[in-house]
């Protein structure tokens, strides 16, 4: 398992590591600037935001970022869609709009 590092985002984006009292500082401090993408359609909330830490503790990909579906009646995430994990800012943009037009699809299929 990697040791536990933290990261924040600069003024373009880049994925940078920092200390943990960095992290926790940017975190709290600009929780706006973790949001790459947020959408509601139909019954569905889409995020896709910067986590701070790589997600993949054991592999040999870089997941800085995430993409979650959720359902406006759980609290959890919407087992229809898998969780997305993307190494850079833009991988997350890409990743956000295609999970965007998955759903898209989803509902237009239930109708």
């Amino acid at each position: 398992m990697k040791d536990p590092q933290f990261y924040k985002l600069n003024k373009h984006n880049e994925v940078v590591p920092c200390s943990v009292a960095e992290w926790h500082k940017w975190i709290i401090t600009l929780p706006k600037e973790r949001t790459v993408g947020q959408e509601k359609i139909g019954d569905f909330i889409i995020s896709t935001v910067f986590l701070g830490a790589d997600n993949n503790l054991f592999g040999q990909t870089l997941e800085y970022f995430e993409t979650m579906v959720f359902h406006h009646d759980y609290d959890h995430a919407s087992p229809i869609f898998p969780v997305e994990r993307y190494e850079t800012y833009r991988q997350a943009l890409y990743g956000h709009a295609l999970m965007v037009e998955k759903v898209k699809q989803y509902i237009n299929k239930r109708k």
